[in-house]
């Protein structure tokens, strides 16, 4: 008995970290793809790889942080004095948090230009067009976050961490009647700090997105400082947007499975035979279907990390050779 459990708790540890591994592979392929048909540095003007440079190491420094971060708080269970379970639930908005947080600072020290003469593009700065379905996924997850938070916190019982079910009643003499009680479900224990969480990393993406946009130009080639600056926005919007999805598709995991399970039929043993007493199967189907919806949320997530921010093209070269000799002017 104690190995089927133990093998059992082996076995849900190893499909559990089955998706982490494939978008880890994909990242992994993704990233040599990208570094090697890369634009060369000797393709570029020296500004304009000096701030390709910033930028791309600001942000491989804040997938470091920001995985490092998350890794920390759930293995040390940081916020273990506010319930069980509270700091595996804020993984995802930790690594979020932390991620946008480097890149903010990462922008604040974006590279200046230097000398007596700098110059400055007269251009209206806009928010990227090839940043704005990211940014769509982004506000999506946020509010789907905050209205699984919030119901979950309206209908989960007293203690703020389970789902009570209706009542089952059972035929004489079959015992008592009793509601069926499942959890962990996101009442007020974790929807509180998740809500708090959630707003953390918004406002981090705010304050990250409006140093991106203000920040120095890059000098002398419009189109290059263009892509750059879309590729610092893309990088903020994906990281925040990745752990906002994987957040709420580990809470409608959650919700699913305890909807499901109250909603599951109670059997009783009656001599030989069995007796399903109660159940609701529309609430099992809604449960299932919340289940389901919750782990594409969560691999949609992963899978936004490896998504590749918009890219340098080489310059073009410079004219060689004398320039061309004016034409004469004909008399009229």
């Amino acid at each position: 008995m104690h190995w089927f459990i133990a093998s059992e708790v082996l076995m849900s540890g190893l499909f559990s970290s089955v998706p982490v591994v494939l978008v880890a592979l994909v990242g992994l392929t993704v990233g040599a793809g990208l570094v090697t048909t890369a634009v060369r540095r000797r393709q570029l003007a020296a500004v304009v790889a000096d701030a390709r440079r910033h930028g791309t190491g600001a942000g491989g420094l804040a997938v470091l942080a920001g995985v490092a971060a998350a890794a920390a708080v759930g293995l040390t269970d940081t916020a273990a004095g506010l319930g069980s379970g509270v700091s595996a639930a804020l993984v995802p908005l930790v690594f979020a948090a932390v991620h946008t947080g480097v890149l903010w600072v990462g922008e604040s020290a974006w590279p200046r230009q230097r000398g007596a003469v700098r110059t400055a593009s007269l251009v209206r700065r806009r928010f990227p067009a090839a940043a704005l379905r990211v940014r769509r996924v982004l506000v999506g997850a946020a509010t789907g976050v905050v209205l699984v938070a919030a119901v979950g916190w309206a209908t989960a019982a007293a203690d703020g961490r389970t789902l009570a079910g209706p009542v089952t009643v059972l035929p004489d003499g079959l015992g008592p009647a009793g509601p069926a009680v499942v959890g962990p479900y996101p009442g007020s224990v974790f929807a509180v700090p998740v809500l708090a969480g959630t707003a953390v990393v918004l406002l981090l993406v705010a304050l990250a997105l409006r140093t991106a946009l203000v920040r120095p130009a890059v000098p002398g080639d419009d189109g290059a400082e263009a892509v750059l600056r879309a590729a610092s926005v893309h990088r903020v919007l994906r990281g925040a947007a990745a752990g906002l999805l994987v957040e709420l598709g580990a809470l409608l995991v959650v919700v699913g499975g305890a909807v499901r399970s109250v909603a599951t039929a109670t059997e009783v043993g009656i001599g030989d035979g069995v007796l399903s007493v109660g159940g609701h199967p529309a609430l099992v189907v809604l449960g299932t279907v919340g289940a389901l919806a919750g782990g594409l949320a969560v691999l949609a997530g992963l899978l936004l990390l490896v998504l590749p921010a918009p890219r340098l093209r080489p310059a073009p070269p410079a004219p060689s050779g004398p320039p061309p000799s004016p034409v004469p002017a004909v008399p009229a």
